[in-house]
């Protein structure tokens, strides 16, 4: 017999299974009934206590009392891992071993001493970080079990003590459940908890005909949250209606000294966050959904703007993507504290940003949602979708595209720290109608792509990209008329940019070959402005880097005629040999003659694609005319 619970955030996430305690409490021994140890490292502890159910759902007792309203998941269990768990406790028996539910992680919630009055001054209140779906499903149980009682003759007893697990009362103390959610959610769950309707009168049947909850054929319509408390319950109702009044009562009182939980109880949230993710869990849960947790509830005293900011978070994060969201955040952090990002420490810098907002007079976590999160979020949405609108002359303007591209190759990564930040001064001037303002901002974008190409090519450490980002936007932020704010290259960085595109072989490698598909893209959209065309929209996806010379062509004469081996290999993958084709032309021209690619080159809407096709044959002379012709384009666009 053993006892599987899915956790239905992940279903493919580890299973907390019986007897198995986690990786993360290996070398603890749990052998009592009730343990508590402590770890404590400088002023972090870490108290763990093995404990019966009985114990943390003990009637009347406050000991133990719930609130997952900072959790940013909702109930998500269903019927299959309600099944689970009903099954694992009706298992157990006299032979069984007890049944261990795992771990669950919670804080002791901070109140004053008013709030503390209203659930008594030896009562706990807690925040919990994993143990949500467990916690909410025991009570979901123990109300089904208290419901059936009622029903049986004789069982009033029995009902009542039950019931006082779940919806603990004290003389003189207003009644409380034993779990609390998010308020939208909270409605379902307290009825079926203290069977007290809105109007204080006592629910008999809560699954009836006169019952305040929702009708079962309405439930379809609910928030998926509210439906699967209900279903969970009806569930539970319905399988301790068939068990029978004897049995019942058996496994109330295996519920209550046979069945386990370990409660692990950290003095801070780096701890619990550690405990979480090194027992496998939280896998679906990115830094950004804690972040929001943060700014929904931790920095927001209202309860109804704390719900109401929540729902903001979520309908944004479906309208740019959570990846989106996640990154904006990080990356206005990252400008604002002048910080690294390392590794798995994505939730420190972002508790580090928004601590060092709150530091301002009255501010609250609405206000950073407002005025930092969201409009992060929608400018680098539409950086990526190349949706921001730009003011000055086409031969003037930045290209937002070929930022994009760069910045999407890991050595230039660094530089969107700085994009973003410019693009949101951009957005601000914008509500003003400064377009003077808008223009000089776009000057420096345009000048940022220059530090982008060295980033790209030159491929400096790390920390150096990151302090030059940063640099740019400590004197952008201080500039004058007259300082070059930081974006200006440094001769040496200048040559060391040229002595690359003369030498490097784009062509060769696949990491290569992405940078110098953007290089060329930003030369032929200058190329296409300076013809006054219009600039071409981004074609990446279909978008084939094409070597005139060809890599493989030992069988086609015209070449072998032309070209020596060491000459082909010396030129096939530098600039000069390089065009940007349709990967449907190339398909078509493969590796043949000059003359069948001239013609293809000739239909082509890239200017430097089409310019090769003048040329009446492709030998040394003619590609390394080319080769001297690009590195000047890109000398004159980047201004090196």
């Amino acid at each position: 017999m053993s006892f599987v619970l899915t956790r239905c955030i992940n279903r493919n996430a580890s299973r907390v299974i019986r007897g198995q305690l986690p990786s993360v409490f290996s070398g603890c021994s749990f052998t009592d009934r009730s343990v508590s140890t402590s770890a404590a490292t400088d002023d972090s502890s870490l108290d763990t206590r093995r404990l019966p159910l009985g114990k943390i759902f003990q009637d009347g007792g406050r000991e133990y009392l719930f609130s997952t309203r900072k959790n940013i998941r909702d109930y998500e269990w269903t019927i299959d891992e309600a099944e689970d768990l009903f099954e694992s406790i009706l298992s157990l028996d006299d032979e069984s071993d007890p049944l261990e539910l795992g771990a669950i992680t919670i804080m002791e919630k901070l109140m004053s001493k008013e709030e503390k009055k209203e659930i008594g001054k030896i009562s706990s209140l807690y925040d919990v970080h994993d143990g949500q779906q467990r916690l909410i499903s025991l009570c979901l149980l123990l109300a089904a079990i208290r419901d059936n009682l009622n029903k049986w003759p004789g069982c009033d007893g029995d009902a009542n003590e039950v019931a006082g697990r779940v919806y603990p009362e004290k003389n003189r103390l207003p009644p409380v459940c034993r779990i609390d959610v998010q308020e939208k959610n909270a409605k379902s769950l307290r009825l079926i908890l203290s069977k007290i309707d809105s109007h204080g009168k006592i629910v008999s049947d809560l699954l009836g005909e006169t019952s305040p909850l929702t009708p079962i054929k309405n439930w379809k319509n609910l928030p998926q949250c509210d439906q699967r408390i209900l279903e969970v319950y009806k569930y539970f109702v319905n399988r301790i209606e068939d068990l029978g009044e004897e049995n019942t009562l058996k496994l109330v009182e295996r519920f209550e000294s046979d069945v386990y939980l370990l409660v692990c109880i950290p003095s801070d949230t780096k701890i619990a966050r550690n405990i979480v993710m090194g027992q496998g869990k939280g896998k679906n849960i990115e830094p950004v959904d804690e972040f929001k947790g943060m700014v929904c509830f931790n920095r927001i005293n209202d309860e109804i703007v704390q719900d109401q900011i929540l729902d903001r978070w979520n309908k944004l994060s479906d309208e740019v993507g959570r990846s989106v969201l996640e990154e904006a955040c990080i990356l206005v952090a990252q400008g604002e504290l002048g910080k690294v990002l390392r590794k798995n420490c994505e939730v420190d810098l972002l508790e580090d940003y928004l601590n060092k907002f709150m530091t301002k007079e009255d501010a609250d976590g609405k206000e950073f949602f407002e005025t930092k999160v969201e409009p992060a979020a929608k400018i680098l949405k539409q950086f990526y979708d190349t949706g921001v609108q730009l003011v000055g002359k086409d031969e003037e303007a930045p290209s937002l595209s070929f930022l994009q591209s760069a910045t999407s190759i890991a050595t230039s990564k660094e530089v969107k720290i700085v994009i973003l930040d410019f693009l949101l001064k951009h957005k601000e001037l914008r509500d003003v109608h400064d377009e003077a303002g808008q223009i000089s901002i776009e000057k420096q974008l345009k000048q940022l792509e220059g530090i982008a190409l060295w980033s790209m090519l030159t491929k400096p450490k790390p920390k150096v990209r990151f302090q030059r980002c940063i640099n740019i936007l400590l004197s952008t932020r201080s500039a004058t008329d007259t300082d070059p704010n930081g974006l200006a290259l440094l001769r040496e960085e200048k040559e060391a940019i040229r002595e690359i595109l003369n030498t490097a072989e784009f062509g060769a490698r696949a990491g290569e070959i992405k940078k110098v598909k953007a290089m060329l893209e930003r030369l032929n959209e200058h190329r296409l402005v300076v013809q006054h065309q219009n600039r071409m929209e981004p074609l990446q996806s279909t978008l084939h880097l094409e070597h005139i010379l060809p890599q493989n062509h030992n069988n086609v004469e015209s070449w072998t005629n032309n070209w020596t081996p060491q000459q082909s290999s010396e030129w096939k993958h530098r600039l000069g040999n390089l065009v940007l084709l349709n990967q449907k032309k190339n398909a078509k021209i493969g590796n043949g003659s000059f003359n069948v690619k001239a013609e293809h080159f000739s239909n082509s809407p890239y200017p430097l694609t089409n310019q090769i096709s003048k040329h009446m044959e492709w030998n040394v002379a003619s590609l390394t005319k080319n080769h001297e012709d690009t590195i000047d384009l890109a000398t004159e666009v980047f201004g090196l």
